[in-house]
């Protein structure tokens, strides 16, 4: 089940984000720092909407909006719109989660 991201959800989120990249730890030179940052994606609710995933009442996944009129670091186009942070608990890959909450992205999009 996909819905827009409580206040209540942050912590849950900020589990999940970087364990959804623990497996690529050892290719990241400043991994504290990586996974510091991935864990921040409650944060990109100040200029996006975040979209969260639930499997069995449980936050699995997660990822960011940014439609085109949104504030946006300056290396994006300012007039598209983007996905950012889509992060997947890997106890839950393979449902189509990542799949479902891309797509909700897009609707938005299209929506913008």
């Amino acid at each position: 089940m996909l819905r827009d991201c409580r206040n209540e959800d942050a912590e849950a989120i900020t589990r999940v984000a970087p364990a959804a990249f623990a497996e690529f730890e050892q290719h990241y030179s400043d991994w504290p720092m990586f996974s510091a940052n991935v864990a921040r994606i409650p944060e990109l609710a100040k200029t996006g909407e975040i979209i969260v995933a639930e499997d069995d009442g449980q936050i699995a996944g997660a990822v960011a909006y940014v439609g085109s009129q949104a504030p946006k670091p300056a290396f994006f186009e300012p007039a598209w719109p983007i996905i950012r942070m889509l992060v997947v608990d890997p106890a839950t890959r393979g449902k189509g989660i990542g799949r479902q909450l891309t797509e909700e992205c897009l609707r938005r999009a299209e929506r913008d």
